[in-house]
């Protein structure tokens, strides 16, 4: 799905679940059930992520610097 891309930014929205922005404009955003809290400090453009298949339909965030594994849904 995405594999070494840049933030571009990232965010949080009403319900505290993070919105992330990549550098090639995709939109991704944290899973309503999802338990994990982003504790990013670097500026946005220094995480990479990555974004993969899951189990049962689902996708996988992984950042750099952060142990961290977050289901997320593509907004765009």
């Amino acid at each position: 799905m995405v594999s070494n891309q840049r933030m571009a930014s990232w965010s949080t929205n009403r319900q505290g679940r993070f919105v992330v922005t990549l550098a090639d404009g995709e939109i991704w955003q944290q899973d309503d059930g999802d338990e994990g809290t982003a504790h990013w400090r670097s500026p946005a453009t220094r995480n990479v992520v990555n974004v993969y298949e899951g189990a049962l339909g689902t996708y996988n965030m992984n950042v750099s610097d952060d142990s961290t594994l977050y289901k997320v849904h593509r907004v765009n």
